[in-house]
């Protein structure tokens, strides 16, 4: 396989990607009741077992989703074509997965839409990755190259699998309350 990502391309996930994104979810407001809860137990691990799981099974999933779609793309298109279509669904799986983390339960309910910054912030982050694949100063910049509708919505529909997966995920499996 061709190298997934170019370093500049790194650099944009870990700094304008995943940057606001982050800063949007750090001022979210609390979950209602989060002061009525009793403290955690001393000494006791802020990763459970369950969240390290979820943790890693995402993990596992963005890199599988990203790594077959480039070994899949590069057979039907160009190497260039496939570390593009890789790195944009790398960069929407960020999107879906600050989603994913803003809530214990189903990301299709009315809170999902509170937060105006984190919005504002995934909106933007959208935007600058289609420019990075689609405006040419950009796409030398990055070693892109620009993709057609087909291309994108194989990205897209890659990044909404992990959306789908922890949906059923929540549905199958309650975490028991913890205080957090």
């Amino acid at each position: 396989l061709p190298t997934p990502f170019a370093a500049i391309q790194l650099l944009w996930i870990n700094i304008i990607m995943d940057g606001p994104p982050a800063m949007a979810l750090g001022i979210d407001r609390p979950k209602p009741g989060v002061m009525d809860r009793p403290p955690r137990p001393q000494g006791a691990m802020i990763l459970n077992r369950h969240r390290i799981t979820v943790l890693l099974t995402h993990g596992v999933i963005m890199s599988a989703l990203a790594l077959g779609i480039l070994a899949w793309a590069e057979g039907s298109y160009s190497a260039k074509v496939a570390a593009t279509m890789a790195f944009t669904v790398f960069v929407l799986l960020q999107i879906v997965n600050a989603l994913n983390v803003r809530t214990d339960g189903s990301i299709f309910q009315r809170a999902t839409l509170s937060n105006r910054w984190l919005w504002g912030a995934l909106t933007t982050v959208t935007l600058l990755q289609i420019a990075v694949v689609e405006l040419e100063p950009m796409r030398n910049l990055f070693e892109t190259n620009d993709l057609n509708l087909e291309q994108w919505g194989i990205c897209i529909a890659g990044a909404l699998t992990l959306g789908v997966f922890d949906e059923v995920r929540r549905r199958l499996y309650r975490e028991p309350s913890v205080a957090a």
